[in-house]
């Protein structure tokens, strides 16, 4: 399961940055911002925790600033929503997974509706995967998030233990919009499925805003629409043992998402651990150096990606084709798999 990296609290600093990667981005538009440009691209780096790219081609400066803006809008809307580090501002109609983890809201109320599907579609995923996608461990993955982020050593087995005696759906009921715990000490992390759910809903606002062919990239969880002017996206594929290209693969419409443990790690006593934690262990899983998914849906993708990584390759394969996806695996080895059809991508 990745970590819960993705929602700690945004900087000022990261808000002034995006605020003028924005206003550069629009300087040129002036007053007409009619003109059709080839390739224009925007940077945000206030959403959930990673530098997120919005590239959008074929379209005049005035849909670009347009279409940005409401992007950006969303995908705020939803970091703050899915964060599970900050209080949100004020009252809201609906509860938000902070006020769920935090026991402050009141059963009774009904949940965010974006709030409700994830969870719903985090459930069925969760069954549909063997338990191996969890986004109900959150009390695990607080302790690994906290060793992580440098303040505590590698949590003790009897912590973990205890941890992981509240993880999972089984005490989980979804019902008409709302939501309730026969365990009070389950906690949830989103980490594994908020930039698929997000980059789905921000490529459906590019597009009510007039955007067909663009790029969306939120650290490393790419969807792509349409194509770019010289045919389709290309998009480079890590070697996870340096700082090169292992493949790249040629894509329209699908979402292309890798999970590696080169991504998040921390070094102690000469052992690496990473951010990828399998939920029957409990602790980072080894199978894998990365696990890259093409898929045609960025949430299903987002998650492949993290179940995958915890999943013997056979149970991993047999998953991957009831999404209609495609997988790369590649070993600590050096060696790599690939599903019969991933290779069509590599061109």
């Amino acid at each position: 399961m990745k970590g819960s990296g993705f929602f700690r609290a945004v900087r000022l600093s990261a808000l002034l940055l995006a605020a003028a990667c924005l206003l550069a981005s629009f300087a040129c538009c002036g007053e007409a911002g009619d003109a059709i440009l080839e390739k224009q691209s925007v940077t945000f780096t206030d959403v959930f925790d990673t530098v997120t790219e919005f590239t959008v081609c074929n379209v005049s400066e005035r849909t670009f600033r347009q279409a940005s803006e409401a992007v950006h809008a969303e995908l705020l809307r939803l970091h703050s929503l899915f964060d599970i580090y900050t209080a949100p501002d004020g009252e809201n109609e609906y509860a938000t997974l902070y006020e769920i983890n935090e026991r402050t809201y009141d059963p009774s109320r009904e949940l965010n509706p974006d709030l409700f599907s994830i969870l719903e579609k985090a459930e069925s995923f969760w069954n549909l995967s063997g338990q191996k996608l969890n986004c109900a461990m959150g009390t695990v993955l607080t302790l690994w998030h906290d060793c992580m982020e440098g303040k505590t050593g590698v949590p003790s087995a009897e912590d973990l233990s205890s941890a992981a005696e509240h993880i999972g759906f089984d005490s989980v009921l979804l019902q008409n919009g709302k939501l309730s715990l026969s365990d009070k000490s389950v906690r949830f992390d989103l980490g594994a499925a908020a930039k698929g759910y997000a980059a789905e809903s921000a490529s459906a606002v590019a597009k009510e805003n007039g955007c067909s062919n663009f790029a969306l990239n939120l650290g490393g969880n790419v969807l792509l629409s349409g194509k770019k002017p010289s045919g389709d996206w290309v998009i480079g594929i890590q070697d996870p043992d340096g700082d090169g290209i292992f493949t790249k693969v040629y894509v329209t419409d699908c979402s292309v998402v890798t999970s590696g443990n080169y991504q998040r790690y921390r070094d102690i006593d000469g052992v690496r651990y990473h951010h990828i934690i399998d939920p029957e262990t409990c602790m980072p899983a080894g199978r894998y150096d990365s696990v890259t998914v093409i898929c045609h849906d960025s949430l299903n993708a987002d998650m492949l990606s993290t179940a995958l990584f915890c999943m013997p390759e056979d149970d991993g394969e047999r998953l991957a084709k009831t999404c209609g996806a495609e997988i790369l695996w590649i070993y600590p080895d050096g060696s790599a798999k690939r599903t019969e059809g991933f290779s069509d991508y590599e061109g």
